[in-house]
């Protein structure tokens, strides 16, 4: 649920206690100065920074290990674990590194893979005691709280007793039903820092474990004055106020959960059961939507919201939620049962009697209770039935990775002639190839707007510069013109000129199609299903536009006619896959786009679409490395959808 504080520390002390042995003036420069932006908390700078030093040596461990912490604070843990690994191949006595990478396999549920990277940390030096208090956090997670009590005391004995090993060591001995002595270690924790936020939530949880309830709301409502944003105590509060049916203080908590951290899972599934229990089935309704949406393999959501759908005599939905569950656990009896009542209310009677007998043969067997208890079944009943999500507090609010993205394709590239206009203007090497108006051509993501003035203004200038009318590149320009003062029909007539004088110019079939998906989406914004529309700026004269003779199919054949003149025209082949995302041909654009990243291997947009349409066709560890990528590469915004898909 909540990641603690223990591990960050550790990675913090570990930044400060690397000795780089700076031996030149540039070839360790930018590895000093990723670590300076690290101990800032300046993560996203710290990944560029470092990736100049591994640009400069390619080889350097240390690079990649610091690289790895940063992508950590941000929650990319995937980016993360590929850079200890690639640590441990240069450098495999390392220890940092089996241990850093320990903590995020442990974040990524990969506990067998954790442990070993703890056991060999621990072979090559057993006297750390930051070791064993890691391996305790990763035996918390896996409820072995006997092995993380044992494992805290081994931090204790060898001098390392920060409050954090007390509050763990306290969370363990609560797991294993040892509260007296719990309540011991947490409030050691207390006693050293009264104002521990997190030894404060855990001691409530402790108090609510023992029906102590006015104890366990006066940590928790103490904690929530010193921020008054703190999610996981305002969920934890939440919990209690169910217990004592106090329906409308657990909502009321349960709201600004969501508000805070809408990813997250846990508050949406306990409303949900609120909303259930209070009547409110249209509430809960949404509320297992956004379960599901967010922990699609979660069978509890599927069958509660099934129910929900019984009730309502929506009998197909409910049908449907039944057949989900089945699936996603074959041996779950009530499904069976239930499903067999809807269907005998859709008059399905050989369906719902099949489904009866099934219930009953699953009853003799004793059904989920002698299901075969291998590691391999546990894991999956555990994983079908988990929640997921983080718990912010103020201070956790501010990360790039908690900021809320919009869901959505990174935009088409288009020609610019101003570069100066934009922040971050992209380039292509267009010497001695033919179909361009210059060597170099600047393209951006960015919406360009003219006033309309400005354009008529720079269309009259380049008509007195231009007495050839002969001339293409003259009216490729002015194609550009016209259509950034949605002068269209103007702008597709030129488009049509420069070809017309010279069929092979790569720009205008290029620019024809953007301009023409741009027009589109304008078409479809203002919704106005006449097959013609009226447009244009107030001080232009107003234009015809006939829909139908614009379609994304004559997008993609003048993005296929650039590309055919030049295989190499990444922008074409990525504007190209944009398009036909929209289309829904989604692997066709995954291919688009893997040939741009072949072409040009450092197109963090590239990666980050072609991520979310892998996460979209349910290739969730190749759409998470691709995103991880993308924000490797600078695009922050990839950092909240790794948290949001991938740090699960």
């Amino acid at each position: 649920m909540k990641r603690g504080c223990s591990l960050r520390l550790i990675l913090f002390l570990i930044i400060l206690s690397i000795s780089f042995n700076l031996s030149a003036q540039y070839k360790n420069y930018f590895l000093e100065a990723g670590r300076n932006a690290l101990i800032n908390d300046q993560y996203v700078k710290a990944i560029e920074l470092l990736n100049m030093e591994l640009k400069l040596e390619p080889k350097s461990h240390r690079a990649y290990f610091l690289r790895g912490i940063a992508k950590y604070y941000l929650d990319d843990y995937l980016g993360a674990e590929q850079d200890y690994t690639k640590v441990i191949e240069m450098a495999p006595y390392f220890t940092d590194a089996y241990f850093n990478r320990a903590g995020i396999r442990s974040q990524l549920k990969k506990y067998e893979a954790s442990l070993e990277d703890f056991s060999e940390a621990i072979r090559q030096d057993s006297s750390n005691p930051r070791v064993y208090f890691g391996r305790a956090q990763t035996y918390l997670n896996l409820k072995k709280y006997k092995e993380a009590i044992a494992d805290c005391n081994k931090t204790i004995s060898l001098n390392l007793s920060l409050e954090n090993v007390y509050i763990l060591r306290g969370t363990a001995k609560a797991g294993d039903e040892q509260y007296e002595e719990a309540l011991k270690d947490i409030n050691k924790a207390i006693n050293h820092n009264d104002r521990n936020i997190i030894s404060l939530v855990q001691r409530g949880n402790i108090y609510s474990e023992l029906k102590q309830y006015d104890k366990a709301l006066t940590d928790l409502n103490k904690v929530l004055s010193l921020d008054s944003l703190n999610s996981y105590a305002m969920f934890s509060r939440a919990l209690i106020y169910m217990k004592q049916n106090k329906t409308s203080e657990a909502l009321k908590d349960l709201n600004k959960v969501t508000r805070l951290s809408p990813y997250n899972s846990y508050a949406y599934y306990n409303r949900a059961i609120l909303h259930q229990n209070i009547g409110k089935k249209q509430e809960a309704l949404l509320d297992f939507n956004a379960v599901i949406k967010l922990n699609p393999e979660n069978i509890m959501s599927y069958f509660y919201r099934g129910l929900i759908h019984a009730e309502l005599k929506q009998f197909e939905k409910a049908e449907e939620d039944f057949t989900k569950t089945m699936e996603l656990f074959p041996q779950y009896t009530a499904a069976y049962v239930e499903r067999s009542r809807v269907r005998r209310e859709m008059k399905k009677e050989k369906a719902a009697y099949d489904d009866y007998l099934k219930a009953e043969e699953l009853n003799k067997s004793g059904g989920v209770k002698e299901i075969p208890r291998t590691k391999e079944m546990a894991e999956y009943l555990l994983n079908i039935v988990s929640l997921s999500g983080s718990f912010e507090d103020s201070e956790s609010l501010k990360l790039v990775q908690n900021q809320i993205t919009r869901i959505e394709l990174t935009p088409p590239y288009e020609v610019t002639m101003n570069p100066q206009n934009h922040d971050f203007p992209r380039y292509y090497d267009a010497f001695n190839k033919k179909g361009y108006f210059a060597a170099v051509i600047c393209f951006t993501n960015e919406k360009s707007e003219t006033d309309f003035n400005e354009g008529m203004s720079q269309i009259k200038m380049l008509n007195s510069e231009h007495k050839n009318k002969k001339d293409a590149h003259y009216y490729y320009k002015r194609a550009l013109i016209n259509a950034s003062i949605e002068y269209y029909n103007q702008a597709f007539a030129d488009f049509d000129s420069c070809l017309s004088i010279d069929k092979n110019y790569v720009l205008a079939y290029y620019s024809r199609a953007r301009v023409r998906h741009e027009l589109i989406d304008f078409l479809e914004s203002i919704n106005n299903f006449d097959n013609k529309i009226t447009i244009g700026n107030k001080n232009q004269v107003q234009q015809k536009i006939v829909h139908k003779e614009h379609t994304l199919d004559k997008v993609i054949l003048d993005y296929n006619r650039a590309i055919k003149l030049d295989p190499e025209f990444t922008y074409a082949i990525y504007n190209r896959a944009f398009v036909k995302a929209l289309q829904q041909k989604l692997n066709q654009a995954i291919d688009d786009l893997t040939k741009v990243i072949e072409q040009k291997p450092n197109f963090s947009e590239a990666y980050y679409n072609r991520g979310l349409m892998l996460i979209y066709l349910k290739e969730k560890d190749l759409g998470c490395q691709d995103l991880s990528r993308a924000g490797e590469l600078g695009l922050s915004a990839s950092y909240s959808l790794l948290k949001r898909y991938c740090s699960k």
